[in-house]
This record gives C-alpha cells, sequence and structure tokens, in this order.
C-alpha cells in the first residue's frame, strides 16, 4: 500500500515538471536551429508548417468532440444519480409511513438500561 502511494504521489509531481521540459525543448530546439538560417531556409519552414496546419486543425476538432462528449455523459451520469435519489427517497418514505394512517412513524430509539 505505502509503494502503490509513493509511486502515485511520484507520478503526480513529476507530471508537471515533464511538460513544462518538453514544451521548454519544444522551443528551444526550434529557436537554436533557426538562428543561423536564411531567408530561403526559413521559407521553407514557413511553407512546411502551412502544410501542417491542417493535422492541428484536425485534432483541436477531435478535443472539441472530446469535450463535448465528456460533457453529455456527465449529464446522463447526472440525471441517473437523480432518478436514483428519487427511488431511495421514497423508499426511504414509504419505510416509515404507515398506510392505514397516513402518517409518519419514526423507528424506536433504543434506550439503554
Amino acid at each position: 500500500m505505502v509503494r502503490h502511494q509513493w509511486l502515485r504521489n511520484l507520478a503526480v509531481f513529476s507530471a508537471p515538471i515533464l511538460g513544462i521540459a518538453f514544451v521548454a525543448v519544444g522551443l528551444v530546439i526550434p529557436a537554436v536551429l533557426l538562428l543561423p538560417s536564411d531567408e530561403a531556409t526559413l521559407d521553407r519552414w514557413s511553407k512546411i508548417g502551412e502544410a501542417l496546419s491542417p493535422i492541428g486543425v484536425f485534432f483541436s476538432g477531435v478535443a472539441f468532440i472530446g469535450i463535448a462528449l465528456t460533457l453529455f455523459l456527465q449529464g446522463c451520469e447526472l440525471r441517473n444519480q437523480r432518478e436514483e435519489l428519487t427511488i431511495a427517497r421514497e423508499e426511504q418514505q414509504s419505510k416509515y409511513l404507515c398506510p392505514r394512517h397516513r402518517s409518519w412513524q419514526y423507528p424506536a430509539q433504543d434506550q439503554a438500561p
């Protein structure tokens, strides 16, 4: 149990550090590679970036659909939970409702001797 807790803490604390490292590397390496470049090289890289832009649009659309699907599923779960709570409330009320008199009967409290 303690070992799993340690691994979980390691994963939780190392994830942001790794994310920041990947972003930094993703910004620094292209900057270092493109500093000594001439205009023709930069123009070529620009055209490559423009050619790859539909891939970014595709993943943005997939992410949007994923968020919309998540919201829809959470709405369904919330609806189901409300129905279950209504059923549980009705069962609880029917347990204490005396059918003959239509009045509430609460269970007797145990008294200590």
